[in-house]
């Protein structure tokens, strides 16, 4: 959790929403890994997340986009994107579950020669995220953050 935080607010996340079984950012781990950055970013602990990301969608039109490994997907680096939005991660041993995935508008992948490796580490697949997308458009983008059962939404252009 701290990993994720420190990254996305070296991206210029303006917040994190984080789902009902999301750990503890506060936890000492956790705020040791971020850099002190926790206590920086706005951080939101949501209780009903769905109905979170509905509202992201309805009232703020952010685009939501799920990260799921799938051969079918989007890929990351040709992946465009307008000026909201927000990025589910799911965790790493299952990623995220069908429901969650139904809820969002498209899916975006990294695509990797995985072998018999299946997963990366949340906060591998969240600096990734930001990094190509920095590199493909050549500009330093501003991400924000959303929420998680998918652990973690980051949006871009939210100011609630």
């Amino acid at each position: 959790m701290g990993a994720l935080i420190r990254i996305s607010a070296a991206f210029g996340a303006d917040a994190m929403v984080l789902g009902e079984r999301s750990c503890d950012p506060f936890f000492r781990q956790s705020i040791r890994v971020s850099m002190g950055t926790v206590f920086r970013l706005p951080l939101v602990q949501s209780d009903d997340l769905m109905r979170d990301l509905h509202r992201l969608r309805g009232e703020y039109q952010v685009e939501l986009a799920a990260t799921v490994v799938a051969e079918d997907a989007e890929p990351l680096a040709a992946a465009g994107r307008g000026p909201r939005l927000g990025l589910l991660l799911g965790g790493e041993a299952h990623g995220l579950g069908p429901q969650w995935v139904a809820a969002c508008d498209r899916r975006i992948t990294i695509p990797c020669d995985w072998g018999p490796i299946r997963s990366t580490s949340r906060w591998r697949r969240r600096s990734s995220c930001t990094t190509s997308r920095k590199q493909a458009r050549g500009t330093t983008d501003r991400w924000r953050a959303g929420a998680g059962e998918p652990s973690i939404a980051m949006a871009r252009g939210v100011t609630p």
